[in-house]
């Protein structure tokens, strides 16, 4: 492990590293990975808490990317850069319809709640768009 390990090498650097080093060097990894990195972690899904069927995990993911409920970006010294941008982006209730956590969203005379999910996500898409260019 090189002793300048910098931040800006970011999550790149952990995807080259094997299991052993990260596992091993941990603590160093942790100080010097810029927070938004490290709280990546916690955007990963729950099958159980969401309740879907543990095998629908990839499905989730994917249509979490591709709604855009979760934009894949990194910020490199201060500049946003979009890693994947969707070719057609989907409809945010394509993302929630298989989970059990959004049902009520579902039920009849509840569209607002579809329509204010897909506004928020739009506008967020939008800002995050903006700072990328």
């Amino acid at each position: 492990m090189p002793n300048n390990f910098t931040s800006n090498l970011g999550h790149k650097l952990i995807l080259q590293l094997g299991p052993q080093i990260v596992n091993t060097h941990f603590h160093q990894l942790y100080r010097t990975i810029p927070c938004a990195l490290r709280g990546c972690c916690s955007r990963s899904p729950c099958p159980r808490g969401w309740r879907y069927p543990a095998e629908d995990l990839a499905g989730i993911t994917r249509l979490a990317v591709e709604t855009c409920v979760w934009p894949l970006f990194e910020v490199v010294e201060g500049e946003y850069h979009l890693t994947y941008e969707p070719k057609r982006k989907l409809p945010v209730a394509d993302f929630m319809r298989p989970q059990g956590r959004f049902r009520h969203c579902f039920a009849p005379g509840r569209e607002w709640m579809l329509e204010e999910a897909q506004a928020w996500v739009d506008k967020k898409w939008e800002k995050l768009l903006a700072k990328c260019r």
